[in-house]
């Protein structure tokens, strides 16, 4: 399918007790088997040759989203996960959250949806990670 784009944070996520960030979705495609992706890296933007054509093939990554799917780069294992960002609608917001004991955590509008990746390293840099693909387009 059609890829949309990707990011890779410019600066490491602050931390208040853990991390976290948020975006809003400001445009949709219907009928796509895949929705927005999100995750984190190790890896600063400078330390990456090229962006690769899917957010999970940056090194050092933990990323959920997809078709209901999480992907842990460091263990290079796909996990089906009890959520995904397929139905998501213009205007949601969806936060990623890693606590200081390194548990991925997922929220929609404020509402906690799910539990994904632990064992994140929180004692090192973490970058944000955004990937539009299936129905996020922006």
């Amino acid at each position: 399918h059609e890829m949309h784009g990707g990011l890779v944070g410019n600066y490491p996520l602050a931390k208040d007790g853990g991390v976290h960030f948020t975006v809003e979705l400001t445009k949709i495609r219907k009928d796509m088997m895949d929705g927005l992706t999100l995750g984190v890296t190790t890896n600063a933007p400078s330390a990456l040759d090229e962006m690769t054509d899917t957010i999970e093939g940056v090194q050092a990554c933990w990323t959920v989203g997809y078709d209901g799917q999480m992907y842990d780069a460091q263990e290079d294992r796909w996990t089906d996960l009890a959520w995904h960002g397929r139905d998501l609608r213009v205007g949601d917001r969806v936060a990623l959250q890693i606590t200081e004991a390194g548990q991925m955590r997922i929220y929609v509008n404020g509402k906690f949806v799910v539990d994904a990746h632990a064992g994140i390293p929180c004692d090192r840099p973490l970058f944000a990670l955004v990937d539009l693909i299936g129905t996020a387009d922006g």
